[in-house]
Formats: C-alpha cells, sequence, structure tokens
C-alpha cells in the first residue's frame, strides 16, 4: 500500500507517483529490502532522516510556541513502518495482548466506545451503592510542556550508540 500521491515525501525518496508507476519493477527489490530489514532487526540508516517543517497550530502566527515540527519520511520509510504496523497489530490481536479499555490506535474503537465504556461503569457502581471517580487530562498541548533538551540528549545517545 503506497501512500496517497498528494502526500509530500520526505529526503531520500522520490515522488509517490513514480513509486506507483514503477511498482512492478521495484517491488521484489523493496520487498527483500523490506525482509532483510525484518530479520536482522536493522532498520535502514538513510531512512532514519527526515525533512522537518513546522506547522502552524492556532492563535499568532509569530509566535514560535505556536508550531509543531512534522517530520517528512521518505515513502519507502512509510512503507516499510507499514509493513511492521501491520506485523505488529497481527501479534497483538492474536495473542490478545491489549487491554480491552485501550481505545486509541485499535481498529474499531473510538471515542464513543471509550465514553460508552465509562458509562457502562459509572452505571454498574451505582447499582452496586458505589462512587465513581473520574480524573481527566487535556493533552492539547502536552508536547509543548516536555523538557526538548531531554529529547536532544537521548537523540544524541541513541545516535552515538548506533555508529
Amino acid at each position: 500500500m503506497l501512500t496517497p500521491t498528494n502526500k509530500a515525501h520526505g529526503l531520500h525518496s522520490c515522488p509517490t507517483r513514480l513509486l506507483k508507476c514503477l511498482r512492478h519493477i521495484i517491488a521484489k527489490l523493496l520487498a527483500t529490502l523490506f525482509n532483510v530489514s525484518v530479520q536482522s532487526i536493522c532498520f535502514p540508516s538513510k531512512l532514519k532522516h527526515s525533512k522537518i517543517v513546522p506547522i502552524f497550530k492556532d492563535s499568532d502566527q509569530t509566535e514560535p510556541s505556536n508550531y509543531r515540527p512534522i517530520s517528512l519520511l521518505s515513502n519507502i520509510n512509510r512503507l516499510l513502518e507499514r509493513i511492521m504496523y501491520n506485523r505488529l497489530k497481527g501479534f497483538l490481536n492474536k495473542h490478545n495482548v491489549c487491554y480491552q479499555s485501550q481505545y486509541g490506535f485499535r481498529d474499531k474503537c473510538s471515542t464513543e466506545h471509550a465514553i460508552l465504556d465509562i458509562v457502562n461503569k459509572i452505571q454498574v457502581n451505582m447499582d452496586k451503592g458505589m462512587f465513581s471517580c473520574g480524573v481527566f487530562i487535556n493533552l492539547k498541548k502536552a508536547f509543548d510542556t516536555v523538557d526538548h533538551s531531554i529529547l536532544l540528549k537521548n537523540l544524541v545517545i541513541t545516535v552515538l550508540e548506533e555508529q
């Protein structure tokens, strides 16, 4: 499954339209690359690079904190990630690893399901004469509160370990 042709392609890539046109020629090569990557547990280093672009969030456009960084990954990278995502999802589903109240990032699960789960638990507790308490946290700007120097330090350590 290739990404839509209107999506930007990142570094070390080519336009998605070109990949789609050449898919019959490069499919076996990519399959070999992906299989070697999975079997050797080694992600190709060129695919680790991305182009970072700021995307405006809201409010004042002159305020740098109103932008969030987006990584434009190679569409080859996206293909490999999709393969790994499908394999991991299949494994988790096959072995019933996910917590039943995990609604994010799961097929056929949504915020509506989470709300129904909460309402159901409250009703069961009410029927038992028990009280219920909920704690709700707004994570709208959660990434903005992270100490980025810690992230950069961990990134540098990871890069040095790979060399």
